[in-house]
């Protein structure tokens, strides 16, 4: 047999991209017959992967499609003959994009209406996540259904951080972290309301480092801007692209981990957090409950001023502290390599192997 991923963007240094290039070193460790294929291919990962259109269908491949966005791809992907296989990332609600991007508001739309293509016509789900798993329930899939946490390449944290950033972020302030893409998903606007009041109330010698990147979004972007000169605030650092090498840096220098995001299938901003014992807070929503599990604080109600006293708290209490980081090295082990990876190889059908 041979397991065929196909992606319709193949990215470098995204969180699907990255899991479906550790599925595929795994699968040839394995000595199974692997293939990456996707539209658009970034030339950093090309080696890794070959145009869609170059895909010739055997009788015994298993396609595992990696869904999370709406493109023509979606429907092409049902005319294979062979077994197919749906991984389900999530796909933003386009609402939250309404205000900022109707192209992006399009897509989420397009990509939540071709979900419901694959009902009847897939072999199996793998929803990264519980709630993406229920998202298929509710559209009643008659299929297997499996919750299969995304893979993550912890070797990857281990290269060399950038030596600048360590030093320019080591001057005695605390540095509350977020990182994730600016979008109104991941309201950033309300990360920078909790640290004007926790600025404010508790700690003056504090920053807010929001790692991220506008692309596309840049309406929005504008606006967090403009929210932070409303609010004559300092210490607030958009950060834009970086290289891998500089985000290892930040999450080595932060002092806390806050995240607000409205819309989550997974967060692998989390666990990267957990991995570094980076104290963490997040509100309860999506998957973020589910990836988290005891590896931080879950905040219900969102209240600007509350966060701002939970973050004083958390900072101040060294036994909170360590018991998180505790419970944060016990909660990356169940997404360690070989664990998850045993779970898709049962998925894929090829645990035999």
């Amino acid at each position: 047999m041979r397991i065929i991923q196909i992606l319709n963007t193949f990215s470098y240094g995204d969180a699907i991209g990255n899991h479906a290039l550790t599925i595929h070193r795994e699968l040839i460790k394995r000595n199974i017959d692997s293939k990456i294929y996707a539209r658009v291919i970034d030339a950093r990962v090309r080696e890794y992967a070959d145009l869609y259109e170059n895909y010739i269908e055997q009788k015994d491949d298993t396609i595992l499609y990696h869904l999370s966005s709406g493109n023509d791809l979606n429907k092409e992907i049902l005319k294979h003959r062979c077994k197919i296989g749906l991984n389900y990332h999530n796909i933003t609600p386009g609402e939250f994009f309404e205000e900022y991007c109707p192209d992006i508001q399009k897509n989420c739309n397009l990509g939540r209406e071709d979900l419901k293509r694959f009902k009847d016509k897939v072999d199996f789900v793998i929803g990264v996540s519980d709630f993406n798993i229920q998202e298929i329930k509710e559209l009643d899939f008659n299929c297997k259904l499996y919750t299969i946490p995304i893979l993550i390449n912890f070797n990857d944290y281990n290269q060399t951080s950038d030596s600048e950033v360590l030093k320019n972020l080591s001057d005695g302030k605390e540095n509350i972290l977020f990182v994730g893409r600016i979008a109104p998903n991941k309201c950033q606007e309300k990360l920078i309301s909790d640290f004007y009041f926790y600025k404010k109330i508790y700690n003056p010698n504090s920053r807010l480092i929001l790692v991220g990147n506008p692309d596309g979004i840049e309406n929005y972007y504008l606006r967090l801007k403009r929210y932070v000169s409303k609010l004559k605030l300092q210490d607030v650092i958009f950060t834009g692209h970086l290289k891998f090498a500089e985000i290892l840096s930040y999450y080595k220098k932060a002092s806390l981990f806050v995240c607000e995001s409205a819309h989550e299938g997974f967060c692998v901003p989390l666990v990267e957090a957990m991995y570094f014992n980076v104290p963490i807070i997040a509100r309860d929503c999506g998957a973020i409950k589910e990836t988290l599990g005891d590896g931080g604080i879950i905040l219900k109600n969102y209240s600007p001023i509350e966060t701002a006293s939970v973050m004083n708290k958390l900072m101040n209490d060294e036994k909170v502290q360590n018991l998180m980081k505790e419970n944060q090295n016990k909660r990356i082990e169940k997404f360690k390599t070989k664990y998850i990876m045993e779970q898709y190889l049962e998925a894929l059908g090829c645990n035999g192997n």
